[in-house]
């Protein structure tokens, strides 16, 4: 997708760039000296994936330097970002000392179990609840399967729950120019008990043991950056 995502760029910027640029045939830069054409250089590659001989196959030699560099600038300007790790500014770092997160239910039959979830999850030190997929750093969305027997009797309590963490894809240029969030797949559990309540309370242990740490370190990493400024 990455790679894509920069031929997609590169495209653009080059159609831009000969927008821009003064018109020059093929036979009139080969017959520019070496020292005045664009030369390739090892951030083609890092960044875009364009090595040497591709560099010179796209005639992007046929360039001069200074029109290389802001073809380059202008592509670095415009690629595409996608991240799921929530940015906090140094005004709202006091949000790092928490994993928000934000509980959903798949249906009204899970309506309750969802209720007594975030009930639990809210008593956990450093959890806070929110509403939103841009706000959160997990979403908590929930399934519940109440079994029964042959006879219709429920016998106990069954649970679904798949965590997903907000990501965030941004284009700067072209058709698709703004943010998009989507959910990355993080884990599943299924759970039984004899009660909602026992379900909803082995859930939140399990999140709070297995699915935040990760997130809390990073958090701490940011925090302690802009306390030691």
């Amino acid at each position: 997708m990455r790679i894509l995502f920069a031929l997609y760029s590169l495209g653009m910027a080059i159609a831009a760039a000969s927008a821009l640029a003064p018109t020059t045939s093929t036979a009139q830069a080969q017959k520019m000296p070496a020292s005045e054409r664009a030369a390739w250089l090892p951030g083609w590659e890092a960044k875009f994936g364009m090595n040497e001989s591709q560099f010179q196959e796209l005639g992007m030699n046929n360039l001069t330097p200074d029109q290389a560099s802001g073809l380059l600038a202008l592509l670095v300007a415009n690629q595409p970002s996608f991240t799921c790790n929530k940015h906090y500014p140094e005004s709202q770092k006091d949000e790092l000392k928490h994993v928000h997160l934000y509980v959903e239910s798949e249906s009204d039959r899970s309506a309750e179990l969802a209720g007594r979830l975030r009930t639990q999850l809210s008593a956990i030190r450093d959890v806070s609840l929110v509403y939103s997929d841009r706000d959160a750093d997990f979403v908590v969305s929930v399934i519940a399967m109440p079994p029964h027997d042959t006879g219709g009797r429920q016998i106990g309590y069954a649970a679904s729950v798949v965590l997903t963490q907000p990501c965030v894809y941004i284009s700067h240029s072209g058709q698709n120019k703004g943010g998009q969030i989507t959910r990355l797949f993080a884990d599943h559990y299924l759970n039984v008990g004899p009660t909602q309540d026992e379900v909803a309370s082995t859930i939140a242990n399990t999140l709070d043991a297995r699915a935040f740490d990760d997130i809390r370190r990073y958090h701490a990493a940011q925090l302690s950056t802009y306390e030691n400024k």
